[in-house]
């Protein structure tokens, strides 16, 4: 009889550097979190003073940092540089920490970076400023025309950027500016013959026009042309004042003050997170107010383009977004898009925030902005909740941990006055009935969120907090477990 031919052993294939199974935590000694889970997003949800930042962010974080993770730090509050370099140092990467602030060396031109990135473009770019243009709205007073005159500043940083990019083949906030300050303000000054010398804006998209383009180039230069130097005057002076404020609202703040030389000097050498830097985004909120929010955001959406953009490898480098008070920094509708496609391409957010409500303020309020932010949470498939006396937070997440079928039993006693006779007849005078029944109740009922230990010396030092992640059973065989965290450990 022959014998089958034997299989020859293929060799062990090594593990990849950044393995998706590889444990970045150890929410229980059975419970692990994984790189490949955080890829899919981490949301931490807790009131002031629950540890959310000191026991679980300061867990995740230095799981993250000693496999090698990427990451953009962006700042809430004033010394948090100070300590991220701390837990950088603690997991032997200090020397990767770039402190990204004012007086730094370190400069990012966003919208240059952007608009010559391949898959970048105009409108890639008009994006960035979009998110800038929204976050302006949502901070301002709310008016019954804001989305025509959205649409419009929209329109106006699109052509800007085609004149821009055509004229000198890259784009900068300086250069949108000077454009828009610069467009002709009437018909006859359209048609001067002095224009081009004095008009930026005309002049640029007159020496474009003697540039060889390319057809899709033309095209938008033509579009662009035709805009600035037609429509644009015939808009009523109000319609075109407005339009050009709205723009020049955010261009400007790019012209002088940090932010110039930051994110609009016209050059780049500020250090990749694809390539392993920790990029501490050093403007505090709380400091800078808008001014640091403008940055947060432009860098958070600019970086994640980037880390989405990379090729697909085996051993591709996983990036953190780490944005704590994440309200501050979150466009929803670009976040929720971001967050679908995060984890092919190792792109993990670590969102801290107080409450839903807190969220849905920041979006602007409202159900579209309800829809949204809804969207951008549930695209976070690790949650962790801690303290919390915000009862609408807590009804969605006893909502979100489920049901269970449980029994109940009740009963009653019914004492009637003595009777003699009926005593020495052997009647009873006490009756007792019961029962029982079952239904469906919250596994975690709300209340639950409100008796966490927080932290600090008053509950030795714990942080509790309970953990859903979709599609997972626990060890405990529920779908939400109960963690601490030592604050002692962090």
């Amino acid at each position: 009889m022959m014998l089958p031919p034997r299989r020859r052993k293929e060799p062990a294939r090594p593990p990849a550097p950044f393995s998706l199974q590889t444990p970045v935590s150890w929410l229980s000694p059975k419970d692990e979190l994984t790189l490949g889970q955080c890829c899919e997003g981490v949301m931490v949800f807790g009131a002031t003073g629950s540890g959310k930042s000191s026991g679980i962010a300061d867990t995740i974080i230095p799981g993250l940092l000693r496999l090698g993770c990427g990451a953009l730090w962006l700042c809430a509050k004033p010394g948090e540089y100070q300590h991220a370099l701390a837990l950088a140092r603690a997991t032997g990467r200090e020397s990767d920490v770039v402190r990204f602030a004012p007086g730094e060396r370190w400069t990012f031109d966003v919208v240059g970076e952007e608009i010559t990135a391949p898959g970048g473009g105009v409108e890639s770019a008009a994006q960035l400023i979009d998110t800038l243009l929204r976050l302006a709205q949502r901070n301002a007073a709310g008016g019954g025309d804001e989305p025509f005159w959205a649409a419009l500043a929209s329109r106006i940083i699109r052509m800007s950027l085609c004149v821009a990019r055509a004229a000198t083949g890259t784009a900068s906030m300086g250069l949108v500016d000077q454009i828009v300050a610069s467009a002709p303000q009437s018909r006859e000054a359209a048609d001067s013959p002095a224009l081009d010398q004095e008009s930026l804006c005309a002049r640029l998209i007159l020496h474009a026009k003697l540039l060889d383009l390319t057809p899709p180039e033309r095209r938008d230069l033509d579009h662009a042309a035709q805009f600035f130097l037609s429509e644009w005057v015939a808009l009523a002076d109000k319609t075109r004042s407005i339009g050009q404020t709205m723009v020049q609202n955010i261009t400007s703040r790019f012209v002088t003050g940090p932010l110039a030389d930051l994110v609009s000097s016209g050059s780049s050498n500020l250090p990749s997170v694809c390539d392993g830097a920790i990029v501490v985004a050093d403007m505090a909120v709380l400091t800078h107010r808008e001014l640091g929010q403008f940055f947060g955001c432009l860098l958070k959406q600019s970086i994640a383009r980037q880390v989405l953009r990379r090729e697909v490898t085996d051993d591709l480098r996983p990036v953190v977004i780490i944005a704590d008070e994440a309200q501050l920094f979150c466009d929803p509708e670009q976040d929720a898009m971001t967050q679908t496609v995060a984890r092919q391409s190792r792109l993990i957010s670590l969102a801290l925030t107080q409450s839903l409500p807190t969220l849905y303020s920041s979006a602007g309020g409202g159900d579209k902005a309800k829809q949204a932010m809804d969207s951008w949470i549930g695209n976070h498939q690790t949650k962790l909740v801690c303290a919390s006396g915000c009862a609408e937070t807590n009804r969605f997440f006893e909502a979100a941990f489920g049901m269970e079928w449980r029994r109940s039993f009740s009963g009653s006693t019914n004492t009637q006055g003595f009777d003699l006779m009926a005593d020495m007849m052997g009647q009873q005078s006490v009756t007792v009935s019961g029962g029982w029944h079952e239904q469906w109740l919250p596994a975690l009922p709300a209340h639950e969120f409100t008796r966490l230990a927080k932290g600090g010396p008053a509950f030795g030092c714990r942080v509790e907090a309970y953990a859903f992640q979709g599609g997972r059973v626990w060890s405990n065989g529920k779908t939400f477990m109960k963690v601490t965290f030592d604050q002692r450990k962090s």
